[in-house]
Order: C-alpha cells, then structure tokens, then sequence
C-alpha cells in the first residue's frame, strides 16, 4: 500500500529511508550508473546496534537547507548525524521523490499517517532489529563490536 500524503511525505523531509540490500542495484539501475558510483554520490553508511555490535547498512544521504549536504556521501555517519533532521537527496525541487519506482524499502513500507511499518505500528526499536538482521553478514556491511 502507498501513500503520498503530507504525513508520509514528511519523513522524506527529516530523515530518508534506509536501504536492503537489493535496493542498491535496483536505484543504481534507475539513475544508469554503478552500485559504486550510486554510494560514492548518494548514500551514506548509517548504523544500526544490538548490545554488542553494530552493522552498518546504507541510506540515502541528507540535506540541509539550499540543498547543502550533512557530510560528504559514501562516508559512515557518526552518531551526531543520525540524529539530525536533513531532506532526502532523491528529493526533487518540487519536494517529489525522483526516484519514487525504485525508493529505499523503508521509504516503501513507511506509512507516517498510519504510523506503520511492513504494515505493523511503528517501533524505532522493531524497524532497527529488522534492519540490523537484514544487513548482518551481508558482503557489503562492516560489522563491529560495540564501542564501550
């Protein structure tokens, strides 16, 4: 189910939705450019931890007003920037999804005026866990132990 009310569309305002791993060659497909160059322009290594690790997935990267990025994409975010409001950078000028056929998997299964996930009620803890499962010891991820 889709919606595009103000509701949904405002989590695109603040903070975008994480990717699967899938997701990454379905938006490099999309854009006509490799999984490579979709991370070194576009995305950002967010993280998510249980107790004792942290793995890290992607995520588009944010902006900031006049359209001026959080930090450079490709990096891994600190913890500062998970916190932090930015708009989407698949975000059109129009405040329009330019990649909307082939959004990130949260950015699909998000619901904002519903308050659901995968059709569940949203729980920041329940989402984390299932991206934490999703992207542990997938090739891609960097797994580490838990700064203490």
């Amino acid at each position: 189910m889709e919606c595009s009310c103000e509701e949904c569309v405002s989590a695109c305002k603040k903070y975008p939705g994480r990717l699967m791993p899938q997701d990454l060659k379905r938006i490099a497909d999309f854009l006509r450019i490799s999984t490579n160059e979709l991370i070194a322009t576009y995305l950002v290594m967010e993280y998510v931890e249980d107790a004792h690790r942290k793995v890290y997935l992607f995520a588009p990267l944010k902006l900031r007003h006049g359209r001026k990025a959080l930090i450079d994409p490709g990096q891994i975010v600190e913890a500062w920037y998970l916190t932090t409001q930015g708009q989407c950078i698949f975000l059109n000028k129009n405040g329009l999804c330019s990649i909307h056929s082939v959004k990130p998997f949260e950015c699909r299964e998000y619901m904002g005026c519903k308050n659901t996930f995968m059709g569940r009620h949203y729980k920041q803890k329940a989402v984390d866990k299932f991206f934490f499962n999703q992207w542990r010891g997938h090739p891609l991820n960097t797994t580490h132990p838990k700064e203490t």
